[in-house]
């Protein structure tokens, strides 16, 4: 009996190592080619500057806010900036003095930013000065969006 219960344990750990791909073969496609093109357009920069401390790695798709008057860029360590958009001169900056979450929303004279702490800041578009705070119930990580009559965030907990 012995034997036959080993044969069984010896049986049933070899079809879960099959079905862990010991022994198929690699299915992956390889990347195609590069295709060759001719450029037709190309990019003339005006300006470039330093944006600060980046998000890293978990938000690449962190995005400057632009607006007709302004670039406005929020770093990982609390600064809002506002650049002119046609020379890229500083037209304010403002320290909050603690991490932001998510890029910097702008739209119809107001600048929003997300806190790691779940604030919600938003500031006046040609000057920084803070207008107002609130709490939401969880992180933003996406930038926010700004209307005539509201600001629109999505939360962690998608409750905003």
């Amino acid at each position: 009996m012995k034997m036959l219960t080993r044969f069984a344990i010896i049986g049933l750990s070899l079809s879960l190592l099959s079905g862990c791909g010991l022994w198929s073969k690699t299915n992956e496609r390889e990347p195609a080619p590069l295709v060759d093109f001719v450029q037709e357009r190309s990019v003339n920069v005006k300006w470039s500057v330093d944006s600060g401390v980046g998000f890293g790695d978990i938000y690449h798709q962190s995005t400057p806010a632009v607006t007709e008057t302004g670039v406005y860029i929020a770093d990982a360590v609390g600064r809002v900036s506002s650049y002119a958009v046609t020379n890229g001169r500083l037209q304010w900056a403002q320290t909050l003095d603690a991490p932001i979450s998510a890029s910097a929303g702008a739209g119809f004279g107001l600048v929003t930013v997300a806190l790691e702490s779940g604030e919600l800041v938003a500031l006046k578009a040609d000057t920084g000065e803070e207008l107002w705070r609130v709490q939401l119930t969880s992180e933003v990580l996406a930038q926010p969006q700004i209307n005539a009559e509201k600001v629109v965030v999505q939360t962690v907990s998608y409750t905003h």
